[in-house]
């Protein structure tokens, strides 16, 4: 009896101080009145979620507007503006570690806002792989308030190697928009 009763204690001693990782609770202001799936899809946590065409690198791009025609397509055009976006970031970070200078400087700031637009003109081919909607209205001591809105996700898809092609002609820019000082450094950072 005296085993039975130490080792159900161990046990429970055991169980109650292994504690794994719990899910994590928020509280949203809104509520969904409809959706296009009833399932959230996976896409939306992480693009590499989806399981598509290995040629293709994935961005997800995303929208609100009142009406849900206009907020799809406001979600896939602003697809381009992502993709340059995070190569413009890639190479923005590269240019802070050879420059030292502060990510949040103006110099830095400006170097990324030109990289980004010469990058939007180039980037080309992009295709819209998934789309998910849902209709929301916001929410205040659990009453509705506001008219309902709609939140719109595009999953578009570029091709690696058009993707790649961006990225060497964003860092052909960069280098020719660098300060002098800068450019041969910068161009081995980006050969490594």
């Amino acid at each position: 009896m005296t085993k039975i009763l130490s080792f159900f204690l161990i046990s429970f001693t055991l169980f109650s101080c292994s504690s794994g990782k719990k899910a994590r609770e928020f509280e949203i202001d809104y509520k969904i009145l409809n959706a296009s799936n009833k399932i959230e899809p996976d896409w939306l946590e992480s693009t590499d979620n989806y399981k598509g065409d290995k040629d293709y690198h994935y961005f997800l791009s995303q929208s609100e507007n009142r009406n849900r025609r206009l907020c799809v397509k406001s979600a896939t055009a602003r697809s381009t503006a992502v993709i340059a976006s995070e190569i413009s970031q890639e190479i923005a970070n590269d240019y802070t570690e050879v420059t030292n200078l502060d990510e949040d400087s103006q110099e830095v700031k400006t170097f990324s806002e030109t990289l980004t637009q010469s990058i939007r003109t180039k980037v080309s081919g992009v295709r819209v792989k998934e789309q998910y909607w849902e209709k929301r209205q916001k929410m205040k001591d659990d009453k509705l308030i506001g008219d309902p809105y709609y939140a719109c996700y595009s999953l578009v898809g570029i091709k690696e190697e058009t993707l790649q092609r961006a990225i060497r002609y964003a860092q052909e820019k960069a280098i020719a928009v660098a300060k002098d000082s800068h450019k041969e450094e910068l161009r081995q950072k980006f050969e490594e």
